[in-house]
């Protein structure tokens, strides 16, 4: 046989650069490299041949080192005779050959297995081996399929690159030196792709010196596996983090729900309320409570004949613009709509929870629509056939507040004289001549916090009611204690 000798591991790298050998034997105290060092330096060089080392130290430790980083054999030195490292080389020789058969074997089956489009079943995993030595390729890719994933091959940073524009895999099992650049870099690159940074990546290198393993987590991998690899061991693994990401996924389709009932539920509610149902603070049973709140009833006067003498696109604009600005008067000052009623709308404040000033925040936002009328009229969106105009009724008392329907179907909703009676008197309005009417109840209310208004008395029959009933316009007050948009 041919022997080549060579004194440093330097020289032995471009040897083996320009050569292939059946055999390597590899001292682990060379003058440039020292200790289990030598042999990860070797192996990461990406040499096919077998390599039988030898060493001085007669350590089981350092011995078990070397077999389990993907030495073939170790001989201590002043331990074997020439039997001895016959029986080595031999073994190693005859591990050569069956390596290049097996290489060749899986290799012919990874073709065909490309050919066939990988495991037809869509919905198995597909896992991207990023790796350059095809032993390893087949190793995992026979592994792999064995193990019901869908297999992709990229055997450098550049094919990796190119794959992960085109699909993206549900992990990625990736080696720690490719031929064009570093896995620690590319992992980096590939976080940075629009899509990319949940993804898993399992690393893989026989370097598995805390150096290596940190500075792999630290670039943004989930795992870390070292090399010989053990089929066991990488299963649990990927199966582990293809189990973490799909929890993450779930929770990400879970918070995405959320965020959409919560937007939602903002287009009629304040964000008080919202928090409330979400957070469970209000029930989602049927039924309710009864509890005292002010109720405000809005409509937008002579909307029908405003329909007819502008264009339907206009008419739908406006109001919906219209509706889009009060609601967040509504929503600044606390209160919720409970209904949208086409031209006009069931507010209420106090619901779900009662405050101190729930009459006075009804009466403030009655008094911010005003001035938004106002300004609306004055620069109108659009030539208007004639001013717009409105009317708002408030009571407060103790209604029923809470889930009616079914459990298919359920409405948060109001109930009660109070929500009639606000209608009623803002029908009065029109007759009255007036934006804004409020009952006494209300009044009483606003007494301790605006002592300053007065009020114009209306008493008038309504429907529903036996009796009477004296409704009040308030006819004056501080401007700087109601803030307008």
């Amino acid at each position: 046989c041919e022997v080549v000798h060579v004194s440093s591991l330097a020289a032995g790298f471009a040897r083996l650069s320009s050569s292939a050998f059946d055999v390597i034997m590899l001292d682990l105290g060379l003058p440039d490299s020292s200790g289990l060092d030598t042999l990860f330096r070797v192996i990461s060089s990406r040499t096919r041949s077998p390599i039988v080392v030898t060493t001085a130290e007669s350590d089981p430790a350092i011995e078990a080192r070397c077999l389990t980083a993907g030495a073939q054999d170790v001989l201590i030195k002043g331990q074997f005779n020439q039997s001895g490292l016959f029986r080595a080389l031999r073994n190693a020789i005859s591990r050569s050959t069956f390596l290049t058969k097996e290489r060749e074997r899986r290799m012919s089956d990874l073709n065909l297995y490309r050919e066939q489009g990988g495991v037809q079943q869509k919905d198995h995993p597909r896992i991207l081996i990023i790796e350059d030595d095809e032993d390893q390729i087949n190793l995992l890719a026979d592994l792999m399929i064995r193990m019901k994933y869908r297999v992709s091959v990229a055997q450098s940073a550049r094919e990796t690159r190119a794959y992960l524009q085109e699909e993206k895999p549900d992990l990625i099992l990736l080696d720690l030196h490719l031929p064009d650049e570093d896995g620690i870099e590319l992992t980096a690159s590939i976080r940075a792709m629009e899509g990319m940074q949940n993804l898993a990546i399992l690393m893989m290198s026989a370097d598995y010196s805390e150096q290596a393993v940190v500075g792999a987590l630290s670039s943004g991998v989930n795992d870390f596996i070292s090399k010989p690899i053990r089929s066991g061991e990488l299963s649990l693994r990927i199966a582990s983090l293809l189990e973490l990401k799909r929890k993450e996924v779930e929770l990400a389709e879970i918070s995405q729900t959320l965020q959409r009932e919560r937007n939602i539920l903002g287009r009629y509610f304040s964000q008080d309320f919202v928090d409330d149902v979400l957070q469970e603070r209000i029930s989602a049973e049927l039924g309710g409570n009864i509890q005292r709140a002010t109720v405000m009833f809005f409509d937008l006067r002579k909307s029908t004949d405003l329909a007819e003498l502008i264009s339907p696109s206009q008419f739908a604009g406006l109001l919906s613009m219209m509706m889009n600005d009060l609601m967040e008067m509504v929503f600044a000052t606390g209160g919720s709509v409970n209904k949208l009623l086409g031209d006009g709308m069931l507010v209420t404040f106090g619901l779900p929870v009662a405050g101190n000033q729930d009459a006075l925040n009804a009466l403030d936002t009655a008094l911010k629509f005003k001035k938004y009328f106002q300004t609306m009229n004055e620069l109108p969106p659009f030539e208007l056939p004639f001013p717009l105009d409105f009317g708002v009724g408030i009571v407060t008392g103790d209604l029923f507040a809470g889930n009616i329907g079914s459990f298919r179907r359920m409405e948060y909703t109001v109930l009660g004289d109070p929500v009639n009676l606000a209608a009623r008197i803002e029908d009065l309005t029109k007759r009255a001549g007036v934006n804004i009417l409020l009952d006494g109840e209300t009044r009483k209310e606003l007494e301790e916090f605006r002592p300053e208004l007065k009020y114009r008395a209306f008493e008038a029959g309504v429907r529903g009611k036996q009796e009477r009933i004296r409704v009040y316009h308030p006819i004056q007050s501080i401007e700087s204690d109601v803030h307008f948009f």
